[in-house]
């Protein structure tokens, strides 16, 4: 799960991830980077995990308005920065239309440049990696929201013959075989692409009426 936290002290308590260790047990990642090791892999403690990022999820949403706004902001930042720093290089291997630099040595002007256009490339990067870090975010609210608005249809899928047509073979069999393919706890496991793609073959499975083979499928027998 993506860091939705505000506020620096909120981080310690925020589950971004959690795993089954080779021992059996189960360790929890926290936004402030430490791993608390060695929990018991019960039904209670995943559920707790479960509750828990429901919530963050939750509050996420709700701030979903101001991680657009900063996603953007993020765009608008990595364009410009980027284009700083290729008229730097430019001026760094062209120091003669800088009339600043025209006067000096051609083996002075040239570093100094080229070392402004070296900080500005950096600028560039950050800048590129919170655009993928805020981009990350809103994604993911879409796909919690288009989740939620469509849970109820999502979790009859497989009542329908052609649910998950259209799907590849790897993600087709998750969505069959996953005991709870659409939870929290398995929100890198699913794309929003995959969901309407589930909805939509169900949408279409109910207006055209066709009559099926009788196959036995959970929750509907067509």
């Amino acid at each position: 799960m993506k860091d939705y936290t505000l506020k620096e002290s909120e981080k310690s308590q925020y589950i971004i991830d959690f795993w089954k260790e080779q021992d059996g047990t189960l360790s929890v990642k926290f936004a402030d980077g430490k791993i608390f090791s060695k929990i018991a892999y019960s039904a209670e403690n995943l559920k707790k995990i479960e509750e828990a990022q429901e919530k963050q999820a939750r509050k996420g949403i709700i701030h979903y308005d101001r991680f657009n706004t900063e996603r953007k902001n993020s765009k608008v930042s990595t364009i410009l920065a980027g284009s700083v720093t290729g008229v730097m290089y430019a001026l760094g291997a062209s120091s003669m239309f800088v009339p600043a630099i025209q006067s000096m040595d051609l083996g002075v002007a040239g570093p100094i440049a080229l070392g402004v256009g070296t900080v500005t490339a950096i600028g560039t990067i950050l800048s590129a990696h919170k655009l993928k870090k805020n981009t990350g975010k809103v994604r993911e609210l879409d796909k919690i929201k288009y989740r939620d608005a469509h849970i109820d249809e999502l979790q009859s899928a497989r009542g329908y013959n052609n649910a998950f047509t259209g799907l590849n073979t790897k993600a087709a069999k998750y969505y069959k075989k996953e005991a709870h393919p659409y939870s929290i706890l398995n929100i890198d496991k699913f794309t929003q692409d995959e969901l309407e793609t589930i909805v939509q073959n169900m949408a279409t499975e109910d207006a055209t009426g066709f009559d099926y083979v009788a196959i036995e499928r959970e929750g509907r027998t067509k």
